[in-house]
This record gives structure tokens, sequence and C-alpha cells, in this order.
């Protein structure tokens, strides 16, 4: 992510809902698996079990949100 806002807004992220990380969940057929993830310090990760968001208070310039390893096929 690139972030040059004036004042580093807090900014709000969602991701697809049918993403899952670990393993699929019961009834969920046509999930996304993502082995493994982790988050760049600046990101509040309270809201994403729930609803898959992110807030991010980014810092000034170019970062990494969120780094992660898929094995399976899509």
């Amino acid at each position: 992510m690139k972030s040059y806002l004036h004042g580093n807004p807090t900014l709000k992220l969602a991701l697809n809902e049918d993403l899952a990380i670990g393993q699929i969940p019961p009834n969920s057929i046509k999930a996304v698996l993502i082995d493994d993830c982790n988050f760049h310090e600046c990101v509040n990760t309270a809201g994403f079990a729930d609803n898959k968001t992110l807030i991010i208070a980014p810092p000034d310039g170019e970062f990494v949100v969120m780094n992660y390893r898929v094995t399976n096929d899509f």
C-alpha cells in the first residue's frame, strides 16, 4: 500500500467474506483458503474474524499491509 494522505487518516479495508485462514469453515464450499498470514504493525485486526475488515492507521509512504501463503489450488 502507498499512503500519501494528509494527516494519516484511519482507513477501513474490507476483504472478501469467503476468505478463510487455516481451515475452511463448515458449510462453506467456495471459500478461499489461506494457509497463514501476518499483518503490518499499523493494522488493527479486531474486526477481522467477524466481518473480514481491517482498520489501518497507515504510516507515510509505501508498506506491506498483509503477507500470506497459499498452497492449495484456487
